[in-house]
């Protein structure tokens, strides 16, 4: 059976405009500028140009990344994205793991 967590989702441009107090506030326009540019974007299978990342997803659609520039795609892409990271911390291991890490932090 799922369970229900307690989790509020605030989405602002600016914020410091956020007057609540929250257990873990996470600033997405933030990035490590050690690691390397990357873009990526969403579109339907089939359509997905060569890139260095391509991932199928369960919905059917398709994942990809590339260092550099995204290039375009037949009817354009579904959603678009960027980042600055490196291979290492991109992982879906890195990212499983760094949730169980946020999730076993005591709180005050």
């Amino acid at each position: 059976m799922a369970q229900r967590l307690p989790i509020q989702f605030i989405l602002r441009t600016d914020p410091s405009t956020i007057e609540d107090q929250y257990d873990l506030s996470i600033d997405t326009r933030s990035f490590d500028s050690t690691g390397q540019q990357w873009s990526g974007g969403v579109t339907i299978q089939g359509r997905e140009p060569q890139t260095e990342i391509i991932a199928q997803r369960s919905d059917g659609t398709v994942e990809c990344w590339t260092k550099g520039p995204l290039p375009e795609v037949e009817g354009g892409w579904l959603e678009r994205f960027n980042g600055n990271f490196d291979e290492e911390s991109a992982s879906v291991d890195s990212s499983i793991l760094r949730g169980i890490e946020l999730a076993s932090e005591q709180k005050a």
